[in-house]
């Protein structure tokens, strides 16, 4: 963590991983502030192939491990700081609370097959992506709400890349391998309805991510 004003370096971690041949697993950062019986605390979680390391944003100090049996696509927190979510490759979204010690083990939502290899949530829609398929699952992570539709595109739906603000639309990112040069094609998708809005590609692209500006 450094100082955002000087640029002093506040305190760094180490972890440590062991990748198997087959990993899909991807590390991922988020930062939160939140209320802990009573008390303001900051925060940061990361992870490592199958484990969710949760530390004081403060200190840096290690508050708690969330471990995983399957492979870690993508973690976040949810708006209020309260919760963290957890994705993994066997298709499984696992909800924990934040405060260490207490894990909500049935809030297990399977979203989709052992394909899921990324997902977003937000405003309650999840927006979930297979490997190497054209295909996503969007759901209301509720438990008086299942899949709300499947939608296609047309080529290889690899990263959901972002969701609104407001959680109207969201953008899946997928690569082209029939040009020359080595492009994404990025689908802007309604998320009530599942319809297409819009499509764009980038040439000469070397990331898949895209951010809502407004």
């Amino acid at each position: 963590k450094f100082d955002i004003a000087t640029g002093q370096e506040l305190w760094n971690v180490e972890a440590q991983d062991s990748i198997s041949a087959f990993d899909t697993s991807y590390t991922h950062i988020s930062s939160t502030i939140t209320d802990i019986d009573g008390e303001e605390c900051g925060r940061i979680i990361f992870n490592t192939s199958k484990a969710v390391s949760v530390l004081d944003l403060y200190t840096g100090e290690l508050v708690n491990t969330i471990p995983s049996d399957a492979s870690i696509q993508r973690i976040g927190f949810n708006g209020s700081g309260d919760y963290i979510y957890v994705g993994t490759n066997d298709g499984k979204l696992t909800l924990y609370t934040t405060k260490p010690g207490i894990t909500l083990s049935n809030e297990v939502n399977e979203v989709m097959d052992n394909t899921m290899i990324d997902w977003h949530i937000a405003n309650g829609t999840l927006v979930a992506s297979a490997y190497r398929g054209a295909k996503l699952t969007v759901m209301k992570y509720s438990n008086d709400e299942s899949l709300l539709y499947e939608t296609e595109c047309e080529n290889e739906a690899s990263r959901v890349s972002a969701i609104s603000p407001d959680g109207s639309s969201y953008v899946v990112s997928g690569s082209i391998h029939d040009t020359e040069e080595f492009s994404y094609e990025f689908n802007v998708i309604d998320t009530a309805t599942g319809d297409i809005k819009g499509t764009f590609t980038v040439p000469h692209a070397n990331s898949a991510d895209a951010r809502y500006v407004d």
